[in-house]
This record gives structure tokens, sequence and C-alpha cells, in this order.
């Protein structure tokens, strides 16, 4: 599926997610134990989509993954709320 996506629409949708998780996150008042360092999903979602073309669809589609799976965690906390 990734491999059908442009570079542009690749890098939409890892924006996409890195914006989504930091909203949730600002809703619930949580702040990464790294404090939003190298190794924060966000960030690397950020910094993927920024550099977008040094990085294959295999790349890519295992980013989307993890960022499916904070947003679900942090979807389901919201709901608890």
């Amino acid at each position: 599926m990734v491999d059908d996506l442009t570079c542009f629409e690749r890098r939409e949708v890892l924006t996409h997610a890195a914006e989504t998780i930091a909203e949730y996150r600002q809703v619930l008042n949580f702040t990464p134990t790294n404090n939003l360092g190298s190794g924060d999903v966000v960030f690397a979602l950020y910094r993927m989509a920024y550099n977008i073309e040094l990085f294959g669809p295999a790349a890519v589609s295992e980013a989307m993954l993890k960022a499916v799976v904070v947003i679900r965690a942090l979807r389901i906390t919201l709901d608890e709320i």
C-alpha cells in the first residue's frame, strides 16, 4: 500500500500522524519521559516526513504501524476519561 503513495502523500500521512499524537498528548496533558527528544515517536515521524526521500516504503510502513499503535493507545485512554 505504501508503495502506491507518492513522496508527498507519504509525507502528509506521517505529518498527520505526528500531529494527531501531539494533539492527543496535549489533551491528556502527557509529556513523554524523554522530553520529546530524538527517541520520541512524534519527533521520529516529523524527521521521517521532512526527509521522506531518504526512506524506502518498508521504513515508512513500519513508522506508520508504530504511529497507529500509539494513536490507538492514546485514543483508548481518551475514551476512558
